[in-house]
């Protein structure tokens, strides 16, 4: 919790024109655990997601790489997908 803290502190949460949004849903179990850090930090819930949204998207970018557990409505078990990221 820590470390959110100090992320936070240090121009994670710069002030920006969010003029764009993008409606997500999450289980229960994701939306209680992000709730939780957000009372613990006092970090809002929103600003969590950006950040880590915006962790998660460096990682892609500098990997070239995207994978993903999908669970099909069809199967039963999970499926890891890897999809390279075009270079144009």
């Amino acid at each position: 919790m820590n470390f959110l803290k100090k992320l936070f502190r240090l121009g994670m949460h710069a002030r920006v024109s969010l003029n764009s949004a993008i409606p997500v849903r999450f289980n229960e179990d994701i939306t209680s655990r992000l709730k939780a850090v957000s009372e613990n930090t006092g970090i809002p819930v929103s600003q969590l997601v950006r950040t880590a949204t915006e962790h998660y998207l460096q990682q892609i970018e500098s990997s070239g790489a995207v994978t993903v557990a999908l669970k099909e409505k069809s199967v039963e078990y999970k499926i890891q997908r890897t999809k390279k990221l075009r270079t144009p």
